[in-house]
């Protein structure tokens, strides 16, 4: 189980998107001898709540596959831009109007079909055991709390400069909560079966990076969840009769669970009413796979290029250069120009980094030009905010913030 990471400078001039690794999932951990079912004496209940889920998270990742824009890839992959259209985490993606949304819809969205059948395995191994010991509405808001939290983690304290999506901080969060509430059971073989099954699978995607290639694995979203369930748990069941079969407050994990299928079902809404918007920002923009390797040879058959994708701010920097090369500056000033000038597509898919680039490169072929004063008032959002140190280091060499 694993909520994945995608590099955003594969949409830049420099780097491919790096393939994405999948995490050991819990589910292998549980051992085969020892099912997780409730004790002889307990009904068994029917798991509403697991089961919509999976059914509903399975439905969107074909929604993915359906709706994505470019070819799928690997495993039914959808493109990072798809993934980005339909909802995909990122902290400055998180600053756009609206963006508040990916919080949640990335908790919903898959990277491709290996990622989602082992999420949904722990989820089924999980909500097995948590949604009969805490029943239904309990069990979902859970789910939907940590899920935020997951999210919360990922967008404030993860990388930067990738996009993650992924069911699996939620799902750490439920496997925390089961760990916890194992403990009001009494001592015996269904407590040790939980603790077992469950146990090595948490540790495990809690440090992926220890047990297996955990590269691409979200791990801000997998501590936040965790943490989360850890806590939730802990007050449910410090307050838990333990004369009563579920915990207390259950009008308070109702009012929680239709708050998050309302707020699921928003944040899954927003998507689908910008596709027809987004369908036609993807057109104007070159397939990952239309653009030449490497950049010299992009920049090579600029022209080329721009004529069929005018509004598109990699292919216009590549214009750029290719004029800035053979000496015109004019002609590289107008196409940094017209990529900066694309501000949705830039916000969206290449990043402040990319932007900061084309700012910085405009600015010195203004310097070049003998244009000075254009050249700091290009740099001044640069110069007032808190630059990284290499764009710092050529702020001060070209002497742009003085």
């Amino acid at each position: 189980m694993n909520k994945m990471w995608f590099p955003l400078s594969a949409l830049s001039r420099r780097e491919d998107l790096a393939p994405v690794e999948t995490a050991a999932s819990p589910a292998s951990a549980i051992p085969i001898e020892a099912p997780l079912n409730p004790p002889p004496a307990a009904k068994p209940t029917p798991l509403y709540c697991t089961w919509t889920l999976i059914t509903g998270m399975t439905g969107i990742f074909v929604a993915e596959a359906v709706f994505a824009f470019g070819k799928l890839g690997h495993d039914f992959a959808p493109s990072l831009r798809s993934l980005i259209f339909f909802g995909a985490l990122n902290r400055e993606l998180l600053a756009l109007p609206g963006g508040w949304t990916r919080l949640f819809s990335s908790t919903l969205l898959h990277a491709d079909d290996t990622h989602l059948l082992y999420n949904m395995i722990a989820l089924y191994l999980t909500g097995r055991v948590l949604e009969r010991m805490v029943g239904g509405a309990w069990f979902f808001s859970l789910y939907f709390l940590c899920g935020f939290c997951g999210s919360l983690a990922s967008g404030f304290l993860g990388d930067p400069h990738s996009v993650s999506v992924g069911a699996s901080g939620a799902i750490m969060g439920l496997m925390g909560a089961a760990l916890v509430v194992a403990f009001k059971l009494p001592s015996g073989i269904y407590r040790s079966r939980i603790l077992r099954g469950i146990g090595p699978g948490f540790v495990m995607s809690l440090f992926p990076q220890v047990f297996s290639a955990g590269k691409h694995v979200d791990l801000s979203a997998h501590l936040g969840g965790a943490v989360c369930g850890v806590v939730l748990a802990g007050l449910l069941s410090g307050t838990w009769n333990k004369q009563e079969p579920l915990p207390l407050w259950e009008s308070i994990g109702k009012l929680a669970a239709f708050s998050g299928i309302f707020i699921f079902l928003w944040s899954a809404a927003v998507p689908a009413y910008a596709y027809g918007h987004n369908r036609d920002l993807a057109a104007q923009m070159a397939p990952p796979d239309s653009l030449p390797k490497p950049f010299a040879k992009a920049v090579a058959q600029s022209k080329a290029l721009v004529e069929q994708y005018p509004n598109d701010p990699h292919v216009l920097f590549c214009r750029a250069v290719a004029y800035w090369q053979a000496g015109n500056l004019a002609g590289g000033e107008r196409a940094l120009r017209k990529a900066l000038g694309e501000g949705e597509i830039l916000d969206l898919f290449y990043g402040k980094s990319f932007k900061t680039d084309l700012q910085l490169d405009l600015a010195e072929i203004l310097l070049q030009q003998g244009r000075r004063t254009e050249a700091k008032e290009t740099a001044k959002s640069l110069c007032e905010g808190r630059p990284e140190d290499d764009v710092a280091a050529k702020l001060k060499k070209l002497k742009l913030c003085e």
